[in-house]
């Protein structure tokens, strides 16, 4: 049977016309859809590889009519449409005069006039190449150009494929290709035409026959293709798939189905899962990855120019397997936990159904974090090499890589995937932590010291394990000493102090804390303000504090928490509140005794100034001291308070809220933050030195004041100093400002009654 071009159909002298009919539904292959996209782009790739290279390409059979002499395509319509678009395309790239590409006129639309009449105009058009913008820009900036027909699915459909043909093939040399698309002998792109009289159909026949069932699904076309390509490169591994893919294979994902009953989903994402881990584990043509078409990785990657093609095909073949044998359908709930310790099992902080996961979201490694991110990319891949490769350790050793991935948020990036990848299969396969490059390398040698500790203390191994898995510590004990002596009571006593339930702390432990010394960290880009613990253990506060080494101040965090640990276990077998209490009043009373108030005696006498949600506080000095905001959130933009005024207005117990406003405030910090008393209208602030007042308004303001003199002595610009020494360089208060403040205001209130 002949095989014929595009350009030998429309010169047909059988036909003068081809005329896609009034029942054929509108152009479909610029529709922007997900799966279009990926059927047009492959397809146009297919195209640029006929026409710019040697090969040909065969679109297999086109179904027609001949009626009134012209050509009527009954099934090809979209295919056929393509080719007209790129045959206008490259001739008007190549400058053809339009009497010479005249024959596009003969291909048509019934659909819709405006169809019509489009094609009728376009082929008339020749476009000043190279074009500075899209291609389907220029179309609509022309006074040929009807606003209607932004309307005409048809239309836009081309307006689409016009854009994609233009990406994809500017650039080219356009005349050696439209000499290849116009030569008579050997053309790049060509097909069956098979009119329907000629086979004994009837219209009637064809129709039931074009609208037996649904289009196929995406995986189906791929399936296609990618039997197309085993068969090529290797026969062996065709039949193989054969027999597998509508059989054990899907079996695999029939339990993952969706309520469509159909895994035709669910297989595409984790065979793309497993394609994109060859991709970034063998470094292999990154470039073709971004493509986004998984048949032109699936060429790369399996195909028989790939020297590596069979090692690739025998990994996807195991990757896909190993979930037939017994170990891999308990390999989750045996080894894994989504939160809290079980002895045995490896806490991920997450659902720990990978494969089902990845299944029913993969999307890419470049997704940022929607679909299947990064850690659990790499969590399944540990236990797809554990299946596959049939290795031993395996708990101890995917905990290493929950570990690592845990403290390595800087690493996780899509360009270090290669190597992170490699890391994984050299600790899941041989246990080796020399070799771990990319991963976060103090969690590395963190993770050398454990097991060398570990193997001088095999007792203390359910405690260090229990610990790995705390939702705050996530695998990282940089804040704890590897001493055989003090780790496990200090290890019980955090228990203690940070339930593994994720109930909030005590209110007692941040000071307590605090007692034991300045835990905070300034926080990095943001000079004036410092991290301390918070209230909630919602936010990711503690663990910030306690697993990033990198910090600065994280010295400090540690010896705090260590030297609150030692104390705590020297209390004997209290209740923790009690010897928090303890820690507390002990550090309280040495302060008091020999009269140095800072602002650390503040914020641990006082739990109103620790109530901040965010557990930072701005100072507008630089450092931390008496002139401080407390931050509910991370940005001064949001409503904060400010923490001295906060411990006055509960200490003084006013009567109701109508006498004082609620202290809030927002701004930089270097804004005046007042305390307003309402009845009075007077305000004051805290400042370094104590507090001051705003001047008066009024006269009964300027009374209120001289009055309150006779109480406290108030100095120039209306301060009330207050009573300071200066030790080892800091400025202590020798009274306690809180205590004078709300002296202060119960005065101003009882005048105002």
């Amino acid at each position: 049977m002949k095989q014929s071009s595009l350009i030998e159909l429309l010169r047909n002298e059988r036909a003068q016309k081809v005329i896609v009919p009034i029942i054929q539904r509108d152009y479909a292959q610029g529709r922007q859809d997900d799966v279009v996209t990926r059927i047009r782009r492959s397809f146009l790739g297919a195209l640029h590889e006929a026409v710019v290279g040697e090969r040909q390409m065969s679109l297999d059979f086109v179904y027609g009519e001949m009626s009134g002499g012209a050509f009527v395509p009954l099934d090809g319509q979209q295919r056929l449409t393509t080719l007209f678009l790129l045959h206008w395309y490259i001739s008007a790239g190549a400058s053809i005069p339009i009497s010479d590409s005249a024959f596009l006129g003969r291909f048509t639309y019934e659909t819709r006039y405006s169809s019509r009449d489009f094609c009728a105009r376009l082929v008339n058009q020749r476009p000043q190449f190279p074009l500075a913008s899209p291609i389907s820009d220029w179309i609509r900036d022309q006074s040929w150009f009807f606003s209607a027909w932004r309307h005409d699915p048809t239309i836009q459909s081309m307006l689409v494929v016009l854009d994609d043909i233009q990406k994809l093939f500017d650039g080219i040399d356009f005349k050696k290709a439209w000499a290849r698309l116009s030569a008579e002998a050997d053309p790049p792109v060509v097909f069956h035409v098979l009119p329907i009289e000629d086979m004994g159909l009837t219209d009637d026949l064809y129709i039931k026959m074009n609208s037996r069932g649904k289009p196929l699904t995406r995986f189906e076309h791929f399936k296609a293709y990618f039997e197309k390509l085993l068969k090529d490169s290797s026969p062996q591994r065709y039949q193989e798939f054969i027999d597998k893919v509508d059989n054990s294979w899907a079996d695999i994902f029939w339990p993952l189905r969706g309520a469509n009953d159909i895994i035709d989903d669910e297989f595409v994402r984790y065979f793309r899962f497993v394609c994109d881990l060859l991709v970034y584990w063998n470094v292999l043509n990154l470039e073709a990855r971004r493509d986004g078409e998984l048949e032109t990785v699936s060429m790369h990657l399996f195909g028989p120019q790939n020297a590596k093609a069979l090692d690739n095909q025998r990994f996807l073949f195991h990757s896909f397997d190993c979930w037939l044998t017994d170990d891999a359908k308990h390999v989750f709930g045996r080894s894994l936990t989504k939160e809290g310790h079980e002895p045995g099992k490896v806490c991920v902080f997450d659902s720990i159904e990978l494969f089902r996961d990845c299944a029913n979201s993969y999307i890419s490694p470049e997704s940022e974090g929607r679909g299947f991110g990064l850690q659990r990319m790499l969590l399944l891949f540990g236990v797809l090499v554990h299946l596959v490769e049939k290795t031993g350790s395996f708990p101890a050793r995917v905990r290493h890589i929950r570990n690592l991935i845990q403290a390595s948020s800087d690493e996780l990036r899509v360009y270090n995937l290669s190597r992170l990848l490699q890391d994984s299969y050299e600790i899941v396969c041989s246990g080796d932590l020399g070799k771990v490059e990319r991963f976060n390398q103090r969690q590395k040698a963190e993770e050398v010291a454990k097991e060398t500790f570990l193997a001088a203390s095999p007792s203390s191994a359910p405690i260090l394990l229990r610990l790995e898995d705390h939702t705050l510590l996530r695998g990282c004990l940089a804040a704890f000493e590897l001493d055989d002596g003090k780790f496990e009571r200090r290890a019980n006593e955090f228990l203690s102090l940070f339930p593994e339930s994720g109930e909030d702390p005590l209110p007692e432990l941040s000071g307590a804390l605090l007692a034991c010394g300045d835990y905070s960290q300034p926080l990095p880009r943001f000079p004036g303000r410092y991290q301390f613990g918070s209230i909630n253990t919602g936010q990711p506060v503690w663990r910030e504090l306690f697993t990033n080494p990198a910090n600065k101040g994280f010295d400090r965090t540690r010896t705090s928490l260590l030297q609150l640990l030692d104390e705590l276990s020297l209390l004997g077998g209290e209740p923790v509140r009690g010897r928090l209490k303890h820690v507390i009043d002990s550090y309280l009373s040495a302060q008091e005794e020999r009269q140095q108030f800072d602002w650390r005696y503040y914020l641990v006498k006082y739990p109103a100034m620790r109530e901040g949600l965010s557990g930072i506080y701005v100072s507008s000095e630089g450092e931390m001291g008496f002139s401080l905001c407390m931050l509910d959130r991370r940005r001064m933009s949001s409503n904060y308070r400010d923490p001295y005024l906060q411990a006055i207005v509960r200490k003084c117990n006013a009567r109701s809220w109508s006498d004082i406003a609620d202290p809030l405030f927002t701004g930089y910090e270097t804004g005046e933050r007042w305390l307003q008393l309402n009845r009075s209208g007077l305000r004051f602030r805290c400042v370094a030195s104590g507090f001051q007042f705003a001047a008066p308004q009024s006269e009964e303001q300027r009374e209120a004041i001289a009055t309150l003199s006779s109480r406290f002595t108030i100095e120039d610009e209306l301060l009330i100093k207050m009573s300071q020494v200066k030790s080892s360089g800091n400025i202590f208060d020798t009274e306690d400002r809180v205590v004078v403040g709300a002296r202060l205001v119960g005065e101003i209130l009882s005048a105002s009654d």
